[in-house]
């Protein structure tokens, strides 16, 4: 026998494979958002508190290869 299965490629037993029951689904009438839920927060919140950019950073030279061909 070479591999998993006979040459005729029948395989002698079928795999066992273990399916976990699914989770109940979670009570949406205490949540405004269904995500919230689930436990997932919004990506968006923390990104409030970031500081504001006050200037912009320029290179004074291309950089990496094939840099100095792109224009702009």
């Amino acid at each position: 026998m070479y591999g998993a299965h006979e040459a005729v490629g029948a395989a002698p037993v079928p795999p066992i494979v273990f399916h976990p029951p699914a989770a109940p689904a979670p009570s949406y009438e205490g949540y405004a958002d269904p995500a919230a839920a689930h436990g997932w927060q919004s990506a968006y919140d923390e990104t409030r508190e970031l500081p504001a950019l006050t200037e912009l950073s320029v290179s004074p030279r291309p950089m990496g290869p094939g840099a100095a061909e792109v224009p702009g």
